[in-house]
């Protein structure tokens, strides 16, 4: 049986979501959204719900340089590829002058 919802709270939802949506203007805004939705889903927040007011939320976001970019790659790194017995070679004590 698939609940239902009486008249006026039916009115409310559909009055709730009549606001415009804003058309997606150049490629920096879908990929502030995708950037926005990646970050939702890591949380576990799955699907990712966006509504006008994030989406112009996420518009003022600025995107992530590459010092961001870095911090978060950074522990990704040392977590997968840690290897305690590379941070030297033995071969060069015996050869170094």
């Amino acid at each position: 049986m698939v609940p239902t919802l009486p008249l006026p709270a039916l009115r409310r939802v559909r009055l709730r979501y009549k606001t415009v949506w804003r058309k997606i203007a150049s490629p920096d805004e879908m990929v502030g959204l995708s950037g926005w939705v990646r970050e939702q889903n890591a949380v576990g927040i799955v699907p990712a719900r966006i509504t006008p007011e994030i989406s112009r939320r996420v518009r003022h976001i600025p995107l992530p340089g590459l010092h961001d970019r870095a911090n978060r790659i950074l522990p990704v790194i040392a977590r997968d590829h840690w290897k305690p017995d590379a941070w030297f070679v033995p071969d060069t004590l015996e050869h170094d002058p």
